[in-house]
Formats: C-alpha cells, structure tokens, sequence
C-alpha cells in the first residue's frame, strides 16, 4: 500500500486540506474520513485541495474529488484545487474532469493568471515537439 499523509490548516470559513502522495483506489478511505469529519463540522465550508505534493490520482481518487466537489456545493461550500501539479492537471484532462480544474490563486502575478485556467478545452490540436538538433 503507498502511503498517504493528509494536513489540515483551519481558518473561521475555510480550510486548506495539504495532500502528500498518491490518491489511489487503496488510500482514498483515509482521505474521505479526513474530509468528511471536517465536513461535518461546517458543511458549508469552502475548502482548497492543496495538491502540490501529490503525485498521482487514478479514476477513483478522480471520481472521489468530484464527489466531494458536488457534496461541499449541495450544501453550500465550496471546494477548489490549488498547487496541482502538471501531471495532475494532465490527467484531469485526459479524463475529461476539466471541470474540477481552477484558476489557482495562489499562481497569480501581477493580477495575471499562470496556473492551468478552468474549462480548457482538450482539444488544442496536434502536439508538436522541438528537435534541438
């Protein structure tokens, strides 16, 4: 089993829920315990997934994020990814999860925006690659 570390940093409406290693099929039980005992404490919290050490997330840590997404907005939180690395970013798209991708603030300079914008389209044409020969 690949070890999973989750660290909470509290504000009065808010929360920063720090993720460190994978999200996988074999350790999101201790990630949904971790969140929905926050949850239950202010349902309406607005929560940011602070991805920035994770290193990787299959469908179901995919599937899992959505859910909690959508449960935080039924009851009136909200729940944002911050700090997500590319190769997250990479497979949200590729797994058409787009929507939970957003404008991280936290990559803001200058008022511009350097992170992965939301609702980018998967569709960008063909890659093409530089040879540096």
């Amino acid at each position: 089993m690949t070890a999973l570390e989750v660290h909470t940093t509290h504000e009065p409406s808010s929360c920063t829920i720090s993720v460190i290693g994978p999200v996988i099929a074999c350790n999101i039980v201790k990630l949904r315990d971790h969140m929905h005992a926050l949850f239950a404490r202010t349902p309406a919290l607005n929560a940011y997934l602070d991805l920035g050490c994770c290193t990787y997330i299959d469908l179901d840590g995919l599937f899992f994020l959505a859910n909690v997404r959508d449960e935080l907005a039924r009851a009136g939180g909200t729940m944002r990814l911050v700090h997500t690395p590319p190769l997250i970013v990479r497979l949200l798209r590729q797994h058409n999860f787009d929507d939970l991708i957003d404008t991280d603030p936290h990559d803001q300079v200058d008022g511009e925006t350097k992170g992965p914008k939301a609702k980018t389209s998967l569709s960008q044409g063909p890659v093409t690659r530089h040879n540096p020969d």
